[in-house]
């Protein structure tokens, strides 16, 4: 049993101003000592990924490794490419063979030096995501046009994103048991989330976007959601069970009311957040779909939230949105049960009544990959709600086209 590293909370990067990384054109460009830094990266990622198959080949972890890709996941070979590729790497997984850009090798490399500690968590999380896309079929053989189907390949993303932080999960329950039961396993899924921010940021921060001027809409989505499952995950009891706390449910978030500009890319228009003007915004709020419920914030409650997003202030992030589960105790219900006054109601959120679960299986509009112990490590997917707007990008901070 390895003994945990954890360090105490603090914002993933302090709020500052950084200037744009220069990155090589090629991989002929690049100097001597960021070759180095290079290969160091890449023996990371091909040590991860052994440590990673040994755990999943065994026999209690089957169902985990066969959503992780199986065969194909823990048989693959991890080495660099030339190929041009928009997303830095290709995973040809009937060749089993996951192959990295140089570029994109070095861009990972100062993500390293920015997560510190939880480098080798958000290596488990990328490498568990592109492995969960094999069965979705979103591949080095489908994914090229994808980006244009925006909705759609948020959807995908939000789905893989749970599989590989449940995934996270299973590893420090196996790994940190001690840590894990003292902590309670909500506190450790809050941990392993701030690592997916961090991660997030640590891309946007190597291209000098600190503070956040402006946003691909998509991408601001998906900073929202991961921030209020953060929040969520932090403000839970110890005990309180993972399958309360819903990590599987599909959720939506956007942030109406923001100014936008749209742009061409790749032949596909989009639109951008322009983080810079929230002091000219209409009617802000920060709207959520979730369980079968909306919700709405109030303008000061969604202006709080997204100034400290810009400044990647992920503590003043987390405690805006405490601020909303207070007036949305739904979304925290175990906080709403422990404020919750007679004839007490939420005026600033807007709550439809939840339907009553499915008599059998899993309650509409849940995706059950809960893992829960040795003996289920991974439920099957049950009954799902298709809703017409699913959103949330990948790990790895690209886009893709």
């Amino acid at each position: 049993m390895s003994t945990p590293t954890h360090q105490p909370e603090k914002p993933v990067h302090p709020p500052q101003r950084t200037e744009a990384a220069r990155l090589p054109a090629s991989a002929d460009a690049f100097s001597q000592d960021q070759h180095l830094r290079i290969d160091s990266t890449l023996a990371d990622i091909q040590r991860m990924h052994r440590q990673l198959s040994d755990f999943l080949r065994r026999p209690a972890l089957k169902q985990l490794a066969a959503l992780a890709g199986g065969d194909y996941f823990l048989h693959a070979e991890i080495s660099t490419t030339s190929e041009d590729s928009a997303d830095g790497f290709v995973f040809d997984y009937i060749g089993k063979r996951l192959s990295f850009t140089r570029p994109f090798l070095w861009a990972l490399s100062q993500a390293k030096q920015r997560l510190g500690a939880t480098w080798e968590e958000f290596l488990r999380l990328f490498l568990l995501h592109e492995g969960y896309h094999i069965g979705q079929r979103l591949t080095g053989y489908s994914y090229r046009g994808i980006g244009r189907a925006g909705f759609v390949l948020e959807g995908i993303d939000y789905d893989a994103d749970t599989f590989s932080i449940q995934g996270c999960l299973q590893w420090r329950r196996d790994k940190e048991q001690g840590y894990v039961r003292d902590k309670g396993e909500v506190g450790v899924l809050a941990e392993i989330v701030r690592t997916v921010l961090g991660g997030i940021s640590a891309f946007d921060e190597f291209e000098g976007r600190f503070p956040l001027r402006e946003l691909p809409e998509r991408r601001l989505r998906r900073y929202l959601i991961w921030h209020m499952q953060h929040a969520r995950a932090a403000s839970a009891p110890k005990g309180l069970p993972l399958r309360e706390f819903g990590l599987g449910r599909r959720v939506i978030v956007e942030a109406p009311g923001i100014p936008l500009r749209v742009e061409e890319r790749s032949g596909t228009l989009r639109s951008v957040a322009l983080l810079s003007e929230l002091s000219r915004a209409s009617e802000l709020e920060i709207a959520i779909y979730t369980n079968s419920r909306l919700f709405r914030s109030t303008p000061g409650q969604a202006l709080e939230v997204l100034e400290a997003l810009r400044e990647n202030d992920l503590d003043r992030v987390k405690k805006g949105f405490f601020a909303l589960f207070f007036s949305m105790g739904a979304l925290a219900p175990w906080l709403e049960q422990s404020t919750k006054r007679p004839g007490n109601a939420s005026a600033a959120a807007v709550q439809s009544p939840a339907p009553k679960a499915p008599t059998a299986g899993v309650p509409a509009g849940v995706i059950s990959n809960t893992i829960t112990g040795d003996n289920a490590n991974v439920s099957s997917i049950g009954h799902q709600t298709v809703h017409m707007v699913v959103r949330r990008p990948n790990l790895t901070g690209t886009e893709a086209e």
